[in-house]
């Protein structure tokens, strides 16, 4: 993993359906990111998620949610020579507050 591992939200080009969200990639050969967004209730908005989103099977777990969003994946090689990755996910409904998780 790399030395920094959390995903930042660029708020300056969030829009009304998108948000833009970068990370430090790993210096792996080859890894394949993807990001999910999945609608969170009022409570988990609060702040913490409690419970912890549970990371087992997560593929199967966010196709069987009715509030997943999107799912959109890319290839990042090591020899790109790119010290942050950045992906905007679109097709997000204004007003509600999403989970956004790259695996």
């Amino acid at each position: 993993l790399p030395p920094e591992v959390t995903v930042h939200e660029y708020e300056s080009m969030r829009t009304c359906d998108s948000v833009t969200v970068g990370w430090v990639p790993t210096r792996s050969q080859f890894v394949r990111y993807c990001v999910s967004a999945s609608r969170v209730s009022f409570t988990e908005s609060q702040g913490h998620f409690w419970p912890q989103p549970n990371q087992c099977n997560l593929d199967n777990r966010l196709r069987s949610q009715l509030d997943f969003t999107v799912k959109q994946c890319q290839d990042f090689t090591a020899n790109d020579n790119t010290n942050v990755l950045v992906q905007t996910i679109t097709k997000l409904r204004p007003g509600k507050e999403y989970l956004i998780q790259v695996t």
